[in-house]
Parts: C-alpha cells; sequence; structure tokens
C-alpha cells in the first residue's frame, strides 16, 4: 500500500487515513507536498487536516513540528512581506490612478470622435464617388463631342478636295473650249479670205466660150454661197455651244466656288461649337468639383470647429478636475503631516514616560 502512485486528484482524506495512518514520516512529508503542489480544489485543505492527524501520533509528532516549524515560519515571513509590497503598491496605485469616471468620460469623448471622423470619412469617400463619376461621365461626353467634331470635319475636308478637284477639271475643260474656240476663229478668218480671193479672181476663159463660162461661173459662186452659208452656220452654231458651256462652266464654278465656301464656313462653325463645347465642360466640370470641395471643406470647418470647442470643454473638465484633486491631496497630506506630529508627539512622550517610570 506503501507504493500507489501519489495523484492530488483522487487522494481523498479517507484514503489518506487508511494509507498513511501508520507511514513513515518520510512518507506523510511526501504525502503533504503532493496534495499542497496539487490543482485538484480542496486538495491543500485534505492535507492540512491529515497533518493536524498525524501531529497527534507520539512517535513522530515532535519531530514532524520541527520539520515543518522552519518551513511555516519561512511561509509567513514571505507572505508577510509580500502583504507589505501590495499594500505599497496598492496606495501608489491608488494614488496614481486618475479618477474612474474621468477615464471612462475620456473614452467616451475617443468613441465619439472616432464615429464622428468615420462619419465624415464616409461622406468624404460618396463625395469623391460622385465627382469621379461626373468627371468620368462628361469624360465620355467630351469624347463624344470630340469624335461627332472631327468627323464633321473630315467631311468637310473631303467636300473641299472633292471641289478643289472639279474646280481643276473646270480649268482643264476652259483651255480646251478656248483653245477649240480659238481654232474656229482661225478656220473662220481662213474662209473668209479664200471667199475673198475667189470673189475678187479674174476670169483667164477663152472668148469663145464665154457663155459656159458664164453659166459656170454662176453655179460655181452658187454652190459655194450654199456651202459657205453651211460652214457659217456651222462655226455660229459652234460659237454658241462653246459660249453657252462657257456660261454653264462659269454657274457651275461659281456654284463650287460657293459650296467651297459654305463647307468651310461650316466646317469653322462645327470647329466653333466643338471648342464651345469643350470649353463648357470644362467650366462646368471643375466648377462643380470646387463648389462641392467648398462645402466638404466648410463641413469640415463646422466640425473643426465643434471638435476644438469640445476639446477646450473637455480642457476645462480636466482642468477643474485636476484643481479639485489637487486640493483633496493637499487636505490629505496636511492631515497626515498633522498625524505624523501626533504620533511623533505620541512616542517622545512614551520615551519619557519610560525614562520616568525606569
Amino acid at each position: 500500500m506503501y507504493e500507489m502512485e501519489l495523484q492530488p486528484n483522487i487522494i481523498t482524506f479517507t484514503s489518506l487515513m487508511e494509507a498513511y495512518h501508520s507511514a513513515p514520516l518520510d512518507r506523510v512529508l511526501a504525502a503533504y507536498n503532493v496534495m499542497k503542489e496539487g490543482h485538484v480544489e480542496m486538495d491543500f485543505a485534505f492535507a492540512e487536516t491529515f497533518l493536524c492527524t498525524v501531529l497527534q501520533r507520539p512517535t513522530d509528532g515532535p519531530n514532524l513540528k520541527t520539520a515543518l516549524l522552519a518551513c511555516s515560519q519561512a511561509r509567513l515571513a514571505a507572505a508577510g512581506s509580500g502583504l507589505e509590497d501590495f499594500k505599497a503598491s496598492g496606495i501608489k496605485l491608488r494614488a496614481d490612478e486618475p479618477d474612474k469616471g474621468y477615464v471612462v468620460g475620456l473614452l467616451k469623448g475617443i468613441q465619439d470622435r472616432l464615429t464622428k471622423t468615420r462619419a465624415e470619412l464616409d461622406q468624404t469617400e460618396k463625395a469623391k464617388t460622385l465627382t469621379h463619376k461626373s468627371l468620368f461621365s462628361a469624360k465620355k461626353v467630351l469624347q463624344k463631342s470630340r469624335l461627332l467634331a472631327q468627323s464633321k470635319l473630315d467631311l468637310v475636308e473631303a467636300q473641299r478636295v472633292h471641289d478643289e478637284e472639279k474646280a481643276s477639271e473646270f480649268e482643264v475643260r476652259k483651255e480646251d473650249q478656248q483653245k477649240e474656240r480659238a481654232a474656229l476663229v482661225e478656220a473662220t478668218a481662213v474662209l473668209k479670205e479664200e471667199v475673198a480671193s475667189e470673189s475678187n479672181a479674174k476670169g483667164e476663159e477663152k472668148e469663145d466660150s464665154l457663155r459656159r463660162a458664164v453659166a459656170l461661173m454662176q453655179h460655181q459662186t452658187h454652190d459655194k454661197a450654199e456651202g459657205m452659208g453651211k460652214a457659217a452656220e456651222a462655226v455660229l452654231g459652234l460659237v454658241d455651244a462653246i459660249e453657252s458651256h462657257q456660261e454653264e462652266d462659269a454657274k457651275r464654278k461659281d456654284f463650287c466656288e460657293i459650296q467651297d465656301s459654305k463647307a468651310k464656313i461650316e466646317g469653322d462653325l462645327v470647329r466653333l461649337k466643338a471648342e464651345l463645347s469643350f470649353l463648357r465642360v470644362a467650366y462646368t466640370v471643375p466648377e462643380r468639383f470646387f463648389k462641392a470641395r467648398e462645402a466638404f471643406l466648410e463641413s469640415e470647418v463646422g466640425t473643426t470647429s465643434k471638435e476644438v470647442e469640445e476639446l477646450k470643454a473637455e480642457a476645462k473638465t480636466f482642468t477643474d478636475r485636476l484643481k479639485k484633486l489637487e486640493a483633496a491631496r493637499a487636505k490629505e497630506k496636511a492631515s497626515y503631516q498633522e498625524s505624523t506630529k501626533d504620533r511623533e508627539l505620541t512616542v517622545q512622550a512614551g520615551v519619557r514616560h519610560d525614562k520616568f517610570g525606569r
């Protein structure tokens, strides 16, 4: 039974009484140490009870008392010093710790300030999100307006190139018509010279064939007159056609010039409208942003002013509380000094009484 393993969690007062009633002193001390160091509730009480029972034995009681006396005195001295240290540290902590209500109020103020800061940060984030969305939408509108203006400018440029090509074609046709007209004028002059030379030419026919020559001359003159009339009519018709073509070409040229100038004016108008819309957007977006920023800064100023007022109020409260605490500490110090004087007087009186009593 003496060889059983000591387990603090299963030791009870009954088992101790049964196992160690007649055990030697070393086994008793071993059981006491095991129960003292155990973590099961009431083991230490069981150990103390068991020791009290063992101390009543006539053989081992005095030896056990002598063995445990030194340990008890050491434990008592350690407990006394620990108690004194605890009292000193408690007095120091009590003197150094601030007022409980002030600490709670300070923590509550910090919590309120953090809550306000969180709400302000949320508002700032919402304002920044709205500003970003407005800027992004304005950027999209600006890009679309730029693309539209660029497409209109490209269309105007294409129209201008087309008008320039038409103008170059008109110049070529005009040069060709002038050359044709000059050729026709030259041909008409040659025909007129031939008619004049033939009408002024002298006949060198013989006398015996005068009638035949006269008849032949009349026939040739009539045929030539008819041919010259037809040629003149053809030439005049060509001249009229050329003049009509020139008039049509002049009208077309005027129309092309008008269209070209109109296209240029429209292009300038489109460009000016695009620049105007860009300037409007560029002015409107910063204005909205600055207004939002101004409102946010005003709210920040108001919040900061409120926080400053709250901090001033808290500082004033803290100052008043500190003054009260200093006054209380001064009273305690004065009372302590008075009690110290009384104790000194009491000690001096006791010393004198001892002297005179002796």
